[in-house]
This record gives C-alpha cells, sequence and structure tokens, in this order.
C-alpha cells in the first residue's frame, strides 16, 4: 500500500512539473534558442536604431528581439560602441592563436596526405 502512495506521488509531482514547463514555455516566449540563431543582424540592428531614436519604445524592441530588458541594453550598448574597425555582431568569438595551424605543421600536413592519397 505505501509502495502506491509513493508511485501517486510521483506522477502528481511529474504532472505538476510537466504542466509547470507548458505553462513557461506559453507565457513566456522570451525562453528561445540565442538571438543570433533566430534573427539576422540587419533586422537587430534597424531595431535597435530605431529604438535609440525613440521611434520605438523600449516593451517594443523587446517583443521584436524576444530578449528582456538587461539583454537589450547590452546590445544597444555594444550597437553604439561598434565603428569602422569593430562592426556590430550578435556572436562574439575571441580570436585565439589557439585556432591557428603554425604554417610548418600546415606543409607538414600536406606533404604527409599527399604522400598518403
Amino acid at each position: 500500500m505505501k509502495n502506491k502512495h509513493l508511485e501517486n506521488l510521483s506522477l502528481v509531482r511529474y504532472k505538476f512539473i510537466l504542466n509547470l514547463y507548458v505553462f513557461l514555455i506559453e507565457n513566456f516566449p522570451m525562453m528561445k534558442e540565442r538571438i543570433h540563431k533566430r534573427l539576422p543582424v540587419e533586422f537587430v540592428k534597424d531595431v535597435l536604431e530605431a529604438f535609440n531614436a525613440h521611434k520605438i519604445s523600449e516593451k517594443e524592441a523587446m517583443e521584436l528581439l524576444g530578449i528582456k530588458r538587461s539583454r537589450l541594453h547590452q546590445l544597444r550598448k555594444r550597437w553604439l560602441r561598434s565603428n569602422k574597425k569593430r562592426p556590430f555582431t550578435l556572436w562574439q568569438r575571441a580570436k585565439s592563436a589557439f585556432h591557428v595551424i603554425p604554417p610548418d605543421e600546415t606543409k607538414y600536413c600536406q606533404k604527409f596526405l599527399s604522400k598518403n592519397a
């Protein structure tokens, strides 16, 4: 009898968590994938430009981009600081020497692959 009670309790918890998840997804559309995967950079620039010129409200900009207030202001700050040398991007990947293969190793790999081809 105790096991049935535990099974019912765990089933109730499972249903509660499932219902909570469905509620969050339906009522909080900001829970989406990252902005750089959802929207083109030009669209984001246009929204930020309109927001900065007070053509649209903060709330409208947040809804258009699907982000929260703090993220909107982070993007706006980065957009304002962008220039020709450092253009505005949604995805900031640090350029690292780790990702660069030295020329001597590149030549060795090419030589090795040409012998085995």
